[in-house]
């Protein structure tokens, strides 16, 4: 049969913060072009090779199998995540390149197995899935000086990873999520839709030929996300005057406290700053 680039080829569930799991239907070309963007991103080359710490079935392992399978290059997979486990992997297979959720991290550097030669063939990291807390970043920084760290966001209505941090920002701009990678588009609008100016909060917005088509059998889901051609993400967002992205809070997680706006990612930094 005679297969169109734009045509779904597998069904991601996510719930988002709603609860109910709505398939996303992901596509040949949101597939091609999310390895492609994680090939260009980490300048793959044959000589590299990744450890899979984060599982398939999320929109995050499978950008990084698809990455490395664009590539070529090796890939080593684990059925779960233990930190002992991962820690002797890497010190046996030498991977180049992780990809891993923050606590991953944490788990590693906390180890008492933790060593800086095991990663000595690290070249860069990637986390994301969930808000890095300041310290981690700087504790990466500080434990492992020659690996470049990269905060990454993205959704799976997207075909994972949206935008990307560079290296050189990681501290300049620590609490960012980076810049919108190739492909994509990114804006902040209210809630009439109104494209809003820097540094104002209000929804991300992201346009690009990664975005799903819509939600599989929920026409309603599909017309409320996705509007104009651009998904609308539900992540409370600003974008500097450089145009770096910072996600403040899920629209849905927001506090309203006496008609003050309350990011529950500022009440999470503060206690991750008590020892």
């Amino acid at each position: 049969p005679e297969i169109l680039e734009t045509e779904p080829c597998s069904i991601f569930f996510t719930s988002g913060t709603t609860g109910h799991p709505k398939g996303a239907l992901l596509t040949h070309l949101g597939f091609v072009s999310t390895g492609m963007n994680f090939a260009v991103t980490f300048q793959l080359q044959a000589k590299d090779s990744t450890l899979m710490m984060v599982p398939m079935l999320h929109i995050t392992g499978m950008l990084q199998f698809l990455g490395a399978i664009y590539t070529g290059i090796p890939i080593y997979m684990i059925r779960s995540y233990q930190t002992e486990q991962v820690l002797e992997l890497i010190e046996r297979h030498q991977p180049s390149i992780l990809v891993g959720v923050p606590t991953m991290y944490w788990f590693m550097l906390s180890s008492k197995q933790f060593k800086k030669e095991t990663f000595a063939n690290v070249r860069a990291l990637l986390y994301g899935g969930a808000p890095a807390p300041i310290d981690l970043i700087l504790k990466l920084r500080k434990t492992l000086p020659h690996i470049k760290i990269h905060n990454g966001y993205g959704l799976t209505e997207g075909h994972g990873l949206d935008t990307l941090l560079p290296d050189d920002d990681a501290l300049r701009k620590q609490d960012s999520v980076g810049l919108p990678v190739p492909l994509v588009e990114a804006k902040v609008v209210d809630d009439a839709g109104n494209e809003l100016p820097s540094n104002e909060v209000g929804e991300l917005c992201i346009r690009s030929p990664k975005v799903i088509p819509g939600y599989w059998k929920n026409e309603e889901a599909t017309n409320n996300t996705i509007r104009n051609g651009w998904l609308h993400t539900g992540d409370l967002a600003k974008i500097d005057e450089e145009g770096y992205i910072f996600i403040v809070d899920r629209k849905k997680d927001m506090i309203n406290r006496a008609g003050e706006k309350i990011f529950s990612i500022e009440i999470e930094n503060v206690l991750y700053s008590f020892p």
